[in-house]
């Protein structure tokens, strides 16, 4: 019996919310109280509010957006938190101990890549050659993420740019050092840590699908690029007899429109797309002892921080670019 009690009067977390359609979870997710915030969070980050919003929690987003926290006070505040209606706070110790321990995880499952495999210079060459192209000049600082034993590196070297490398393998680290690269001992979920607006050009290929937090990693690597700086990214192809999906350590195996919108979503504005075809021919596969329904292929987009251009359509932007196998005769 007795009157329903008096709703909660509106926190800095009401204060933000902003005008939306229903939340897509059913009851009780979306109820009023803490269980709101999974659908707050979808909210905010679909408006961009601010990058905060996810990486320091609902909290931190409401005092960045109402202005609430002063800088002085907030500068109080532990690490992963911020200033809200004059209180400290943001993700739990136990939830940021939770995400560093699974990053820590996701690590200890790195293997090594070979120097070369299924035509993977080929591809370098081309997709180098087309990032120049998209207006990456020689003399650009370039941070090469998960370098590997510094192949493309050499590449850039050899067109006048500046490669940096990016690696958690001491001995590529050390070897990359010997040969006169900077290097830096770190994966791509720290690239901000070696300081925002850094880079002219950052290249990614063939490491957002280790991480399980892309757009995250999408969303550092644009605070990590200069005003107008460039991204290539390429990722395998999902759905293919290569089945990339069952490596050990991919956790991002997405399909072309989804990497496409995510680059959107982290703010890049000028996007192109294609995608390496590289099935062997049938008599290819006849040579090379390659099963007859043997296909895959590889993502690859250029994303440009900012830049004038309107944005295209998917379909606009979609090419496709056979190579063939690394060793098969030109032509074939």
């Amino acid at each position: 019996g007795g009157s329903p009690p008096p709703p909660p009067a509106a926190s800095g977390l009401e204060q933000v919310r902003p005008p939306s359609r229903p939340c897509p979870w059913p009851e009780p997710l979306h109820a009023s109280g803490p269980r709101a915030r999974p659908c707050r969070l979808l909210r905010m980050t679909r408006t961009r509010m601010n990058r905060r919003a996810v990486v320091l929690g609902l909290a931190a987003a409401a005092a960045a957006a109402s202005g609430a926290a002063g800088a002085t006070a907030a500068e109080a505040c532990e690490a992963g938190q911020a200033l809200v209606d004059g209180k400290c706070v943001g993700l739990s110790p136990f939830f940021q101990e939770r995400v560093a321990s699974f990053i820590a995880w996701t690590r200890s499952q790195i293997y090594e890549e070979p120097e070369t495999v299924f035509g993977h210079d080929r591809i370098m060459t081309v997709a180098l050659q087309r990032t120049m192209e998209f207006g990456l000049k020689p003399g650009a600082a370039v941070l090469d993420v998960g370098c590997g034993h510094g192949q493309a590196m050499d590449r850039m070297s050899a067109v006048g740019l500046k490669p940096e490398g990016l690696t958690l393998d001491a001995a590529d680290h050390a070897a990359l050092t010997a040969k006169g690269y900077d290097m830096h001992m770190n994966d791509m979920h720290g690239i901000l840590q070696l300081g925002p607006e850094r880079w002219d050009g950052v290249w990614a290929r063939h490491v957002l699908e280790h991480s399980a937090f892309p757009l995250f990693v999408l969303r550092e690597t644009y605070d990590a690029l200069k005003e107008t700086g460039i991204l290539y990214m390429e990722v395998p192809k999902p759905g293919t007899w290569a089945k990339h999906e069952w490596n050990e350590n991919h956790y991002s195996v997405l399909g072309d429109v989804m990497w496409y919108d995510l680059l959107h979503r982290a703010g890049f504005v000028d996007v192109d797309f294609w995608e390496f075809d590289v099935t062997p021919a049938p008599e290819q596969k006849q040579r090379m002892g390659i099963p007859e329904d043997f296909h895959d292929g590889y993502y690859a987009f250029l994303a440009r921080k900012n830049s004038s251009a309107p944005k295209p359509t998917y379909k606009s932007a979609m090419k496709v670019v056979s190579l063939p196998f690394e060793g098969a005769p030109e032509g074939t």
